[in-house]
């Protein structure tokens, strides 16, 4: 099975409060255990990890006779692609597009699939996004209406953003062994609703 990721994307964070809202961030899940503040390059891919942190044998409990018993769990003892990378710049869920259902634009609410003409647009997007200062749109297909990404809804979410948490090989937030919900842990420490996403290699 290939490695996966759940983030959390900070809505609000623009270029420059990002650094203040990532570490704010970062500093919030370590208070909380959800993550140590040791960091490594081995438990995530192409940059630097924060280590799982020091209470999650109680924050997620296996309950026995339930199919959710997700084999990733084992990362957490053994210290493989278990880590949390927090984003202070720029971030797209690039390996998001491999797992792409839709996109619906926000003017018209035309929904256009994973095989569909707004695939191409879109991927300029992410080139344009990342390498540019100016906002990033997207023209719908349909209605010929242009838009900023951000606005346009996704599955899963593309981020689009200036702050994101990429959790590698976690059991999904609303897993039934979870005791706390760290999407909501997040939003409180970043005082915003963040959006939940995923990805996969």
């Amino acid at each position: 099975m290939s490695d996966y990721y759940l983030a959390l994307v900070d809505p609000v964070a623009n270029v420059t409060n990002a650094k203040e809202r990532a570490n704010r961030l970062r500093d919030g899940l370590i208070v909380n255990g959800i993550i140590s503040a040791e960091t490594s390059e081995e438990c995530v891919y192409g940059g630097l990890g924060h280590l799982p942190g020091p209470h999650l044998k109680d924050l997620y409990v296996l309950v026995e006779g339930l199919s959710d018993r997700p084999p990733e769990l084992r990362d957490w003892d053994t210290l493989g692609i278990c880590g949390v990378e927090i984003h202070a710049e720029k971030w797209v869920n690039v390996f998001g597009f491999t797992v792409f259902e839709s996109a619906k634009c926000p003017a018209c609410e035309k929904t256009f699939g994973n095989r569909s003409e707004i695939m191409t647009p879109l991927s300029a997007a992410v080139s344009h996004f990342l390498k540019r200062d100016e906002p990033t749109t997207l023209q719908c297909p349909s209605c010929q209406k242009t838009q900023t990404v951000q606005s346009w809804i996704t599955t899963p979410h593309l981020g689009f953003c200036h702050v994101a948490a990429q959790f590698w090989n976690w059991p999904r937030f609303d897993a039934p062994g979870w005791q706390i919900s760290i999407p909501e842990i997040a939003s409180r420490i970043l005082e915003t609703n963040v959006v939940t996403t995923y990805g996969r290699m």
